[in-house]
């Protein structure tokens, strides 16, 4: 048996190339993560829900996680016929509202947050989380009762013309942006 995770991580996605980056950045993101999270010794924390919205070739696959980092997703796939028609072709048959609410709806963890491809977590604010969500800091507030709304600042596209190392991603997020 093995304890509820803390924490899921909603994403949805789909393999279609409409982004160039968005593999090679969900990948990054859930090791990264994954990464910090083993640094920190925060067990059972952070598990990823990602709903995986009509591709043909599933995200599962595309990902190529190794066994160390896909133990920490639930991937849910909606295959392209229904993902097709449940959404409309302006929006290139991807409806993102119901690909968020399949996510949530299948996340398992005791709190969701949406998340995205592209969200970073420096070490500071995954263990701040974790405190918070474990009653540790703010302990005054309801969490049962609660909407968390958390700011991102866009990360520039310089910061992955290389795939950037755990350190030197941890430093940049750590100093507030500045690239060496």
């Amino acid at each position: 048996y093995m304890k509820k995770n803390l924490l899921s991580l909603a994403i949805n996605g789909r393999n279609d190339q409409y982004n160039p980056y968005f593999l090679e950045r969900l990948k990054y993101q859930i090791e990264y993560t994954i990464y910090i999270q083993k640094k920190l010794s925060l067990n059972n924390f952070i598990r990823f829900t990602i709903c995986d919205w009509g591709s043909e070739f599933p995200l599962s696959k595309a990902l190529k996680l190794s066994k160390n980092y896909s133990k920490y997703i639930d991937f849910i796939k909606i295959d392209k016929v229904t993902a097709n028609h449940n959404s409309h072709k302006k929006d290139r048959y991807y409806s993102v509202s119901l690909a968020h609410n399949v996510a949530i709806r299948r996340s398992k963890g005791k709190f969701i947050a949406q998340s995205a491809h592209d969200t970073f977590f420096s070490e500071s604010s995954l263990l701040n989380l974790y405190h918070f969500l474990n009653g540790k800091m703010y302990s005054h507030i309801n969490l049962q009762k609660m909407f968390l709304w958390v700011h991102r600042i866009k990360l520039p596209e310089k910061l992955f013309e290389k795939k950037p190392s755990y350190d030197f991603l941890t430093r940049w997020l750590s100093h507030s942006g500045h690239i060496e």
